[in-house]
């Protein structure tokens, strides 16, 4: 079933709800003048009117000056297109709350499907009379009501409600019947065809309806035979429905205040589920998550908390809450919060066979909170190589941008380097240790080959070296560096790593 609710004279209501309609009074449209009314060029016709004004005389498409002939006291107002649209877009408002299918079909006129509303079913008139109550209460307007198992069908049950006393009516299975008395300008046929019906003497939709309906295509055309099947509930549009902006906001004022983290994250977590299944529903994820906390002192406390992965997950998004939280210290108790979540699109994603990535983002964000806290957070980042010969010389940047890129990122830039040389691993000591060792003077080169090693980890006699490889670097700063590396075999089998830096022999690393 399908209902349409139509305010009538929707210009003049919109100008005077709540006041007394007891004066005759028009409305004049001066936006867009016709061109010619009755004889004159560029005058502002009436489009809307109350019941004394049209039983003076008045009809729509008069000037004001041919209205206020017909009888002395009429009054006459502009119409206000702005009042209009906030008036309509009130009552569109107002139906949603009874009916989830709504179309704006036109300025004072409200299409709803409610084949939703199964509560209503068994009886159509009652639900209808309570809507036409509380928007009558709540906007201060009169409206009526039709039903029928059509669109078209709905709104020619409404238009037939404008002159009687009755808000509500409904068209049955024998629409025809229930419409045959009525007069044939309610199915609103074109200036033409109402000529022609007009001659033919037919005006009642049931004299309409005798006629053959393949006889009226053949001499009246498509329009009359699509009204002869509207009907008759051949014909059924579909609705360009009304669809409201959705908020992912959720908010919370508390009747008592909150000193301990444990309620406030109950509500939290409350509010994370509420939200999250409304991302759900609309196939989305949540991309950040706002939380403004309102103090007992009058200030706001606003956190704001990216995803790596957006998801719309509610555990892994109450972690990514929590673990912020738990760090927060505030100065006055909680009265309310807000929470919000900005939505975005999933980026799940086929995984690629040469590309190494994460395979949870939010769970590995989570990681390296918790490694922050427990840490600091100048302590926990990804390590950037300076650019320098200075071994082991980095520094840590933070994860300022998606983990998972990141990482990808990471590969990808290595991958792209070429080939990774071939040779003997170095397995490194860390810290290196410091050993003892015996030299020997090499003629011509000015530096001490290393003999043997008196201690550490792999004491013994030097069977072969090779060196010295000297760098250095910073001579110009204080903390300028100078290091000769050496490898060396030792006879019991071990290839070494040894650095001398600044008089002080160490063993770097063990090769192999």
């Amino acid at each position: 079933m399908y209902a349409v609710l139509l305010i009538p004279q929707f210009p003049l209501q919109s100008l005077l709800r709540g006041q007394s309609q007891a004066m005759p009074t028009v409305v004049v449209d001066d936006a867009v003048p016709v061109k010619r009314v009755r004889g004159r060029s560029g005058k502002a016709p009436v489009v809307a009117m109350n019941a004394q004004a049209r039983e003076a005389g008045v009809q729509l498409g008069m000037t004001a000056t041919q209205a206020q002939a017909r009888g002395t006291g009429l009054r006459v107002l502009t119409r206000d297109r702005v009042e209009e649209v906030a008036l309509y877009r009130t009552v569109i408002d107002h139906v949603l709350e009874h009916c989830a299918d709504v179309e704006a079909t036109e300025p004072g006129l409200v299409t709803m499907d409610l084949y939703g509303c199964g509560a209503w079913r068994a009886d159509w008139k009652g639900f209808g009379e309570g809507l036409c109550r509380a928007l009558g209460r709540a906007l201060r307007l009169e409206v009526v009501l039709g039903i029928g198992r059509t669109p078209d069908q709905a709104r020619v049950a409404a238009l037939a409600l404008i002159e009687g006393g009755a808000v509500v009516k409904v068209l049955g299975e024998d629409a025809a019947a229930a419409l045959a008395e009525e007069s044939v300008s309610l199915l609103e046929p074109s200036s033409s065809l109402r000529e022609v019906l007009h001659l033919w003497g037919v005006s009642t939709v049931g004299q309409f309806l005798a006629l053959p309906r393949d006889a009226v295509g053949e001499r009246l055309g498509e329009d009359a035979v699509r009204l002869w099947d509207l009907v008759g509930g051949k014909r059924r549009r579909l609705l360009r429905l009304v669809r409201p902006p959705v908020s992912y906001e959720h908010r919370c004022d508390l009747d008592h205040e909150l000193e301990n983290l444990e309620p406030l994250l109950f509500l939290l977590r409350r509010g994370i589920e509420t939200l999250a299944t409304r991302l759900a529903n609309h196939y989305l994820v949540a991309a950040q998550v706002r939380v403004t906390l309102r103090l007992a002192g009058g200030e706001e406390s606003c956190e704001t908390f990216r995803v790596p992965d957006p998801t719309a997950d509610v555990e892994m998004l109450f972690r990514i809450v929590r673990r912020r939280l738990e760090t927060l210290a505030s100065s006055s108790p909680v009265i309310g919060l807000v929470l919000g979540m900005t939505p975005g699109k999933s980026k799940k994603r086929q995984r690629d066979f040469f590309h190494a990535g994460l395979n949870d983002p939010n769970r590995f964000a989570h990681t390296l909170g918790e490694l922050e806290a427990l840490l600091g957070s100048e302590r926990v980042g990804r390590p950037r190589a300076l650019d320098t010969h200075r071994p082991d010389a980095f520094v840590l940047e933070p994860f300022d941008r998606s983990v998972e890129q990141a990482v990808t990122d990471r590969f990808s830039q290595a991958s792209e380097e070429g080939p990774i040389p071939l040779g003997l691993p170095l397995q490194r000591c860390r810290p290196p240790i410091a050993i003892r060792v015996s030299t020997t003077r090499l003629r011509g080169m000015g530096a001490s080959q290393p003999k043997q090693i008196h201690d550490g980890p792999h004491p013994g006699i030097i069977q072969s070296a090779h060196g010295p490889w000297r760098s250095s670097g910073d001579w110009w700063d204080t903390a300028r560096w100078q290091r000769e590396e050496w490898d060396v075999e030792l006879e019991n089998g071990p290839l070494c790593c040894l650095v001398r830096f600044r008089e002080q022999w160490r063993l770097e690393g063990l090769y192999g």
